[in-house]
């Protein structure tokens, strides 16, 4: 029943492992971490949101070597293609996007190696800064069949600030983040 949900909240994830320049004031910032917000979410629930997904969790330079290397286009008719077959009978609704709680210090260092790690997976050598970010909260209201009831499902995620490139999304929760890629003194 749930296959198509659960297959995309499975992309979201394996994402989420995977994967605004100059000076803002505090409206500006806010409306764009909303809307890199919005474009993942997007592309994680469209046909053809493959480019707007994988540019809201990919790092710019990630993304120059993946077309350098011919990789991009293919990567995202691969993701396209898997969301219509999963889609094909589905639907799925956006219910609301709320923006929560600004993340703390540590959030954001465990955001910095979340992001590093990313570099290293692509090869890439790149310094990363995370200057802010974001909690939010996503609702979203899904069937498997036209025929079925409505069903909800609630996610979160962080929006960060990354130094030169903007505004990107990685698709866990600020707790999970900061647990998996935090600070471990215990070592």
């Amino acid at each position: 029943m749930k296959k198509a949900f659960t297959l995309i909240m499975a992309a979201a994830m394996v994402t989420g492992a995977l994967g605004g320049c100059g000076k803002k004031d505090k409206e500006e910032t806010s409306d764009a971490s909303t809307s890199i917000v919005e474009d993942y979410i997007e592309g994680q629930t469209s046909k053809s949101g493959g480019k707007k997904y994988y540019t809201a969790t990919i790092l710019g330079d990630a993304i120059k070597e993946l077309k350098d290397d011919d990789e991009w286009d293919d990567m995202i008719e691969d993701y396209n293609d898997n969301m219509e077959d999963m889609l094909e009978d589905s639907e799925i609704k956006v219910k609301s996007i709320d923006k929560g709680d600004k993340l703390s210090k540590d959030e954001l260092k465990a955001a910095e190696e979340y992001l590093k790690n990313q570099c290293d997976r692509y090869d890439i050598d790149d310094e990363v800064s995370v200057k802010s970010g974001y909690e939010y909260k996503v609702k979203l209201k899904y069937r498997e069949d036209k025929d079925d009831d409505w069903e909800t499902n609630t996610q979160k995620l962080c929006a960060v600030e990354v130094k030169g490139d903007g505004w990107k999304v990685i698709g866990m929760e600020a707790k999970y983040l900061e647990e998996y890629y935090g600070d471990s003194d215990s070592d």
